[in-house]
């Protein structure tokens, strides 16, 4: 553009002055706006159309967020355009809320906010946010507030199943009245069957008059197949000598041979078992 020739002409399309390029047009002492004559590839004029040559602006400006007053950069044309200028969306929404009128009373904190008359007439509870909504429903579905209270098993609408498989892949058993429940009122299905048949007076422990496997006691998987709890593949020993054994079956080849043919096992399926455990592929990586 700087080496065109620009022609200047009046508002009767009579030529004025014509420069050897746009900034000797620019540069032309008292002269404030300039025109440039729009024509398209066959010379003709477009509409008649006139540009005003501007002096060069930059694209982004400083500006003063009108809610929070923090000083960003923002797009010139929206500094000429609009009223209000915010540093982002959440201050251009918290600055929108500020100029509604509030017609609720939240029930927790008692903040007046507004809120859409279709929600008011949708809700009967009132609440000003999320946060303040987690903290009234921790009230109200508190205990026999809660619609599902004292509901176990399949009398409960979220029952799936009395059976799943764990995290570690253990088959677990509900069992409601258990002691040793998890939280889920589920019980590892391999304890069970060594309470059934492999208690003595050394790993058990007496509860409401009934016997169950100690706590400092494990049932150890033979052939370490999660899945398998027969009560011949079940092994019950305590807890540190279980972790022993494990460490070391692990770490020596020779003891993993030895151990498969004390108990009659073959080795490579003992070895799979093994490596399926989501305990040894995180100690590997």
């Amino acid at each position: 553009m700087a080496n065109k020739i620009v022609e200047k002409y009046d508002e009767f399309d009579n030529l004025i002055k014509v420069f050897p390029s746009i900034q000797d047009c620019v540069n032309e002492d008292g002269i404030s706006d300039y025109l440039i004559r729009k024509k398209n590839s066959k010379k003709n004029m477009v509409n008649g159309a006139y540009y005003i040559i501007l002096p060069h602006m930059p694209y982004y400006v400083k500006a003063i967020c009108d809610w929070c007053g923090k000083e960003f950069d923002c797009q010139r044309f929206r500094t000429e355009s609009r009223t209000n200028l915010f540093c982002g969306k959440k201050c251009e929404g918290q600055f929108r809320k500020s100029q509604t009128e509030s017609n609720c009373i939240c029930e927790v904190c008692g903040k007046p906010y507004h809120m859409k008359q279709s929600y008011i007439d949708r809700y009967e509870s009132k609440y000003c946010s999320i946060e303040c909504h987690r903290k009234a429903k921790k009230t109200y579905m508190k205990g026999e507030g809660n619609h599902q209270y004292g509901l176990k098993g399949d009398e409960n609408p979220t029952w799936r199943s009395d059976e799943r498989i764990s995290y570690y892949g253990y088959k677990l058993i509900r069992c409601l009245d258990h002691p040793f429940k998890n939280c889920d009122d589920f019980v590892f299905e391999h304890r069970l069957v060594a309470e059934k048949y492999l208690l003595d007076d050394n790993n058990s422990t007496i509860i409401d008059g009934k016997k169950y496997l100690s706590s400092d006691f494990v049932a150890h998987h033979i052939d370490f197949d999660r899945l398998n709890n027969d009560v011949n593949n079940l092994m019950v020993m305590p807890k540190g000598e279980h972790m022993r054994l494990h460490d070391k079956l692990r770490r020596s080849d020779k003891e993993l041979s030895e151990y498969c043919v004390k108990y009659n096992l073959d080795i490579n399926a003992v070895k799979a078992n093994m490596k399926n455990s989501p305990k040894y592929k995180k100690a590997k990586h």
